[in-house]
């Protein structure tokens, strides 16, 4: 792709694959598998075609000795206005292989990473397990006898987002991966991958620990079957776990030790209750399978207590929640429900309901989907055991319908990126040289005035080159040919400082970043008036050693804090992590256990041992036992203790005035807001981090004290306008209406309107950012159908043009309706029209003869 330049232009690995999208077809055939090891030579703008298919055939006829007269060879045939790979033909037709032997194929022959991505020609291998004679109708038929052994992929485009194919910025790119395990079986002479020394030694230890029939290798028996998947599903899992993944983060694992344990139950230990049992059986098993891959990957070997314990866990969550399993409904078969939870959450009618009809159609499928997470394998495997027709298509229709915008977006974001076209012009431009020779050398020590270090580059935020720059041009990168600042990355924060130029010139460095081919960039700023040119000779660098010295100490906190968590946790994964000058992040997993406030003081407590400053500042539980945790180290560690000293005695004292408030509210009213909004301002400082102890002490009290703050307010203006609204009453008005304003939301008028007493009543409360409610009562020997409660409230909705009116549970409208809160815009205008409204609609009735009946206190302010 032309973001990075290769260390290494050959190379050679043996690749540790997981495949689970087709567990249907483990078992069932001889060759696939959930995890299978793919043998690579790869070539980096070295050799080319002829090399790789003379490399290939040598390898296998002349060291493996393989009968040429069993191997096929297929080859691109050309499509999609992409020509036939006639040079790949011609080139195994001169190594002496038969012009029959050599099959075109199509999109077989066109490997591709994605839908978008790296893509090419391919030449495929075959071997012919059934003998010499040439029958070649077989190959690419998935047929158990005729497999593909070895594939060369060419490297020649790259499709792009749009799905058009452009050439590769780099030329004769190679990627061969030969299959260990079908590779081993014709080196064994064995049709089936499972009949392999991969394999026996574990069958052997499968049939030695449970005493049932030995493996036979029939693919008619269900126990060779059951033996073929176990051992297929635990040898995935060892490797999986050996490399880190834990099961409660990564369902695809959990799903092959659930289906695994499935089999443990109905085949190989029917009969036993135990956990322990089930525990040990599994550990001879990975035993087994460590003794026949640890010489190539020792981590299986050295994990192996740590994959027992993980496997120890899954066996004890497994058997609970077997127990405590209460399906809605037992139409599905326990394997489809061990590989697709997520069937179990489709009610019984549903299932009952495709039953009937015959057919899981589209619309269903995409509502299991949307509503439970059943996926379209599900969907189909579930049609299949219920003997369903499943309208696939239709479905896969839907989800592309739905899918296609999100999809073009993440493509454009990956492979158009500005990040991603910077790195690629420049990578491209600097192809050429050798970046540890000259430009991504980093050095502890380094004199500039003893060493010729110069500006051997500059380039623009387009990663376009040029000669030189203004002050007029705020920031470039430039890459020098010898540099002390150190890079930073996802994981650790750069060095910042200044270089000092000739003629003393400064220009600060803000950044630095190194390329995947090794070029370390530098952003400059602070351009002097003069500017500043390529190959500008360099008189000093002035790095920020306060930030430097902060991050080695933020590093040694990392160490420690990883080494605690190992040591109380046992199995532990270490996922993303930052090391900063201030502060460190990481997240971890942990198998068992909680990390509680208690584990992280005992914490602190351990790295401040070692005469390291350290505070925890953030701690968040994600899911599945993942932790975000956020360090606060050095001096601002110590800054921040103090900081947190400050903050409690905020906090003793605003739990002194709560608790004086219960005695006189009014008078200490003012006082815990003020300490409240204080507290506020300390937990969301952006300069001062708080000890997170602190931070959760602080918190719990504003809750506390904000409810305090509202349960009293509502006390308090309930008290004030009822004492209002009372005065006024005495007045002797006929009928009130009155609008008043306030803060707080009331669940109820009703204690306000009670000093009112048996006059018709209409009361609004408004607030000042727009929301309004109000309470409107009738005495019952004036209501009627002409005048009632609901009407008259009707004519003040209608004015506010929105709001939901009606009477409390179990009362009359015609005597009580309540408005509820509702916000309404230009809302004091609108209320004024609508208690205008209100008075005229009395008016009109006849009830009075004269507005001075009306309570006018509120209304002549207005």
């Amino acid at each position: 792709m032309g973001y990075g330049r290769p260390n290494h232009p050959r190379v050679v690995n043996s690749q540790k694959c997981l495949r689970i999208n087709d567990l249907n077809l483990v078992g069932t055939d001889s060759y696939h598998h959930t995890f299978f090891e793919m043998l690579g030579n790869w070539s980096f703008s070295n050799y080319y075609k002829e090399e790789a298919c003379s490399m290939a055939w040598d390898l296998l006829t002349n060291v493996y000795g393989l009968d040429p007269q069993r191997l096929y060879i297929t080859y691109f045939s050309g499509g999609e206005s992409i020509p036939a790979d006639r040079e790949t033909k011609e080139i195994w037709e001169d190594l002496g292989v038969s012009s029959s032997r050599i099959l075109p194929f199509g999109k077989d022959n066109f490997w591709s990473m994605s839908r978008m991505g790296p893509c090419g020609p391919s030449t495929e291998i075959h071997y012919d397990h059934r003998g010499t004679y040439n029958d070649p109708s077989k190959v690419n038929q998935d047929f158990g006898s005729v497999v593909e052994i070895w594939n060369l992929v060419f490297m020649q485009y790259n499709r792009t987002e749009k799905g058009t194919l452009e050439r590769l910025p780099l030329a004769h790119v190679v990627d061969t991966g030969a299959g260990l395990e079908r590779l081993t079986a014709v080196m064994n002479g064995k049709i089936s991958n499972y009949d392999t020394d991969l394999f026996s030694p574990i069958f052997h230890t499968i049939q030695r620990a449970t005493g049932i029939p030995a493996y036979t290798g029939s693919f008619q028996s269900e126990l060779d079957l059951s033996y073929r998947i176990l051992a297929d599903h635990i040898r995935a899992t060892t490797v999986a776990l050996s490399d880190g993944i834990l099961p409660q983060t990564n369902i695809k694992i959990r799903r092959l030790i659930h289906r695994s344990l499935s089999l443990i139950e109905t085949y190989f230990l029917p009969k036993v209750e135990s956990e322990t049992d089930i525990t040990d059986f599994l550990s001879d098993v990975v035993d087994s399978v460590s003794t026949t891959i640890s010489h190539a990957y020792p981590e299986i070997e050295k994990m192996k207590d740590e994959t027992a314990e993980i496997l120890e866990n899954e066996v004890h969550r497994y058997i609970t929640s077997r127990k405590n399993k209460s399906t809605n409904h037992d139409l599905i078969p326990p394997m489809l429900s061990v590989d697709f939870p997520a069937l179990a959450r489709i009610k019984t009618a549903e299932i009952e309901a495709v039953k009937t009809s015959g057919i899981i159609d589209a619309q269903t499928a995409f509502k299991w989907y949307d509503a439970y997470g059943v996926t379209d394998e599900a969907t189909n495997e579930l049609s299949i055991s219920l003997n369903l027709r499943f309208d696939r298509e239709g479905f896969q229709t839907e989800m592309d319908r739905v899918k296609k915008v999100f999809r073009e977006e993440i493509a454009q974001q990956m492979m158009s990126s500005v990040e991603s076209v910077f790195i690629r012009k420049i990578e491209s431009l600097l192809s050429l040289y050798n970046p540890h020779i000259s430009g991504g050398v980093f050095e502890t020590k380094l004199e500039a005035k003893e060493d010729s270090i110069q500006i051997e580059w500059v380039f623009d935020h387009d990663g376009d080159p040029v000669e030189e720059v203004s002050p007029e041009d705020t920031s470039y990168w430039v890459v020098l040919n010898r540099t002390m600042f150190f890079p930073g990355n996802a994981s650790i924060v750069a060095d910042v400082g200044t270089i000092e130029l000739e003629n003393d010139r400064h220009v600060s460095i803000k950044d630095v970043k190194q390329l995947p081919s090794g070029w370390i960039l530098h952003l400059i700023t602070d351009i002097p008036e003069i500017g500043v040119r390529r190959k500008a000779e360099i008189v000093g660098f002035m790095i920020d050693q306060e930030r430097r010295i902060g991050r080695g100490l933020s590093y040694n906190v990392m160490y420690h804090l990883k080494h605690w968590l190992k040591l109380n946790f046992g199995v532990v994964r270490f996922n993303e992590e930052f090391v900063s000058w201030d502060h460190i992040k990481l997240e971890v997993t942990i198998l068992n256990g909680e990390l509680s406030q208690t584990y992280l003081r005992k914490c602190e407590e351990h790295i401040r041992k070692h005469r390291l400053p350290v505070v925890l500042g953030k701690k968040v539980w994600k899911q599945n036992g993942v932790y975000q945790l956020q360090f606060t180290t050095g001096e601002k560690a110590n800054a921040s203790l103090n900081f947190g000293k400050e903050v409690l005695t905020v906090v003793t004292d605003l739990k002194e005035l709560m608790t004086a408030s219960e005695q006189n509210y009014a008078t200490t009213r003012n006082n815990i807001k003020e300490h409240v909004d204080h507290l506020h301002d300390c937990i969301h400082n952006n300069e001062m981090s708080l000890p997170h102890e602190v931070y959760l002490k602080a918190e719990k009290i504003i809750n506390e004290a904000e409810r305090l703050i509202e349960k009293n307010e509502v006390l308090f203006e309930t008290a004030r306008i009822a004492n209002e609204l009372r005065e006024i009453s005495q007045l002797g008005p006929l009928f009130v209406v009155e609008r008043f304003e306030s803060d707080v939301e009331f669940t109820s008028l009703v204690k306000v309107t009670r000093v009112v007493g048996r006059k018709p009543n209409l009361i609004v409360v408004q607030s000042p950012d727009g929301y309004v409610q109000a309470r409107c009562s009738i005495p019952e020997e004036m209501a009627s159908e002409e005048f009632s409660a609901e009407k008259w409230m009707k004519y003040l909705v209608d004015e506010l043009g929105r709001g939901i009116y009606q009477a409390p549970k179990g009362q009359d409208p015609k005597l009580v309706v309540n408005l509820k809160r509702v916000r309404v815009p230009n809302l004091t205008e609108k209320v004024t029209k609508g208690l205008e409204a209100v008075r005229n609609f009395v008016t009109k009735t006849k009830l009075v003869e004269t507005r001075e009946t009306f309570s006018l206190t509120k209304q002549t302010n207005e």
